[in-house]
């Protein structure tokens, strides 16, 4: 038990110390307080995200699909969640957005049954509270990209922040919408179309791209968007790729896994990596001045 308690310390002592040297070189008192500030009340955060707040999280969701779908909970519970066979051999984006399109009820399925992503959006945007606005409430002009479910985008704006949902047009983004409403929570919307996949953005502060890129035939076009879409400090949240290579497979493409490193080099040009331990899962940055 003492082992096991010595071992616990000594990593978090480790990631305090990861935390001052990659981000803020912060003293160990500071980082421990945003430690501490980042620490997530589970039940308090399904409770304001849910719908029904009396169910569990895993029935409201399957709910909640059903409801926008139409459909019974046990038709929801049908819908096989198997993306592999969704896209036979892309050659070009225009075939790809199509299949993307014709699996939309897979995608929503595995979206909102197989995970939820409300954990690490509301670490997520703490930290980035913490950092950038010293914990004080400032509405941030944010983008989910590639929103999906658009559980990032639930969150920060039940945070007070200024969302806007990027998503295929007909798909996700009707379903994302769909959910904004439900909630009473304002949004705007930019459309990904089979004529537009990789759209301007306009200005924000904060872009969150979780598991986008690794879905794209050009992700270091998208990066180079998002750069651009940057304000002076802005900041970039991915989930893992291109740090992290991904295995190929259905909607994993080969285009973007001949492409990580170029978008991984392009990130480390132009981008300074902030340490994510608060955040706990994908990695931080902020645009280089």
């Amino acid at each position: 038990m003492l082992n096991l308690l010595f071992k616990k310390l000594k990593f978090f002592l480790g990631q305090i110390k990861l935390l001052n040297k990659h981000c803020l070189n912060l003293n160990f008192l500071t980082s421990f307080i945003i430690y501490l500030y980042v620490r997530i009340n589970r039940n308090k955060l399904n409770s304001v995200t849910q719908i029904n707040k009396n169910n569990d999280l895993f029935e409201d969701r399957v709910d909640e699909l059903a409801e926008y779908l139409g459909y019974s909970r046990e038709k929801v519970l049908d819908i096989p969640r198997n993306l592999y066979d969704c896209f036979p051999d892309i050659s070009n984006d225009k075939e790809l957005f199509k299949s993307y399109y014709t699996a939309k009820e897979v995608y929503l399925a595995v979206l909102m049954l197989h995970y939820t992503r409300y954990d690490r959006a509301y670490r997520l945007i703490k930290f980035y509270d913490f950092i950038r606005n010293k914990g004080r409430k400032s509405s941030t002009k944010i983008l989910d990209y590639g929103c999906g479910a658009a559980d990032f985008g639930v969150v920060c704006a039940l945070e007070g922040h200024n969302v806007t949902l990027c998503d295929i047009k007909g798909g996700n983004l009707e379903f994302a919408r769909w959910r904004f409403e439900k909630r009473n929570l304002k949004y705007n919307t930019i459309e990904i179309t089979e004529d537009n996949i990789y759209p301007d953005f306009g200005e924000f502060q904060l872009i969150i791209a979780g598991e986008v890129l690794e879905h794209l035939r050009n992700p270091l076009t998208a990066v180079e968007n998002i750069y651009k879409s940057l304000g002076a400090d802005g900041y970039l949240w991915l989930s893992d790729y291109p740090n992290v290579e991904k295995h190929l497979h259905g909607d994993h493409l080969p285009e973007a896994h001949s492409m990580r490193l170029n978008v991984l080099n392009f990130l480390n040009k132009n981008f300074q990596f902030i340490q994510t331990f608060p955040i706990k899962h994908g990695y931080l940055y902020r645009k280089k001045d």
